[in-house]
């Protein structure tokens, strides 16, 4: 019998990992690049907890959390981040692929939970395509985010 774990995403007393779906790291006192560090963390962390899932390791249960506003990248662009950065080209380019990384993430895990292995694979596969132009994207805004540090000392 394959025993899997079993996080339950929509409660708030779960001991779900760190993810796109449960985030519990405040990384607003650090510094710029350590923060976006942390963002492409946590999305890589969850295609590790994808992969478990999909290969039987580990259970997710579906649940209405799990939006682009939920992780710690969206919590940071859509509140300081779209403060201090939102007219940036580079900062606008981070929105699309995170928005539908989400949202594919979201369709793999349910996939899964249905049994639907062949679609839940593709998905997966989409997902890391998506959060590999989402850090494509953090790293070009990072690059000239750290230029303007550099002109400003």
């Amino acid at each position: 019998m394959n025993q899997s774990l079993v996080f339950d995403l929509a409660s708030k007393n779960h001991q779900a990992p760190i993810g796109l779906f449960a985030v519990s790291t405040k990384v607003g006192d650090y510094p710029l690049s350590a923060q976006i560090e942390h963002f492409q963390q946590e999305h890589r962390q969850w295609l590790i907890y994808l992969r478990d899932m999909l290969d039987g390791r580990l259970r997710l249960r579906q649940s209405r959390r799990g939006s682009q506003y939920e992780c710690a990248l969206g919590r940071w662009s859509y509140t300081t981040g779209y403060r201090e950065f939102g007219d940036w080209p580079e900062f606008e380019a981070i929105e699309r692929p995170h928005t539908c990384a989400h949202s594919i993430a979201r369709s793999a895990l349910a996939a899964c939970n249905r049994g639907e292995l062949q679609p839940a694979e593709a998905a997966f596969r989409e997902t890391q395509q998506l959060l590999q132009a989402v850090a494509d994207a953090l790293d070009k805004f990072a690059g000239r985010a750290a230029v303007i540090q550099l002109r400003n000392s």
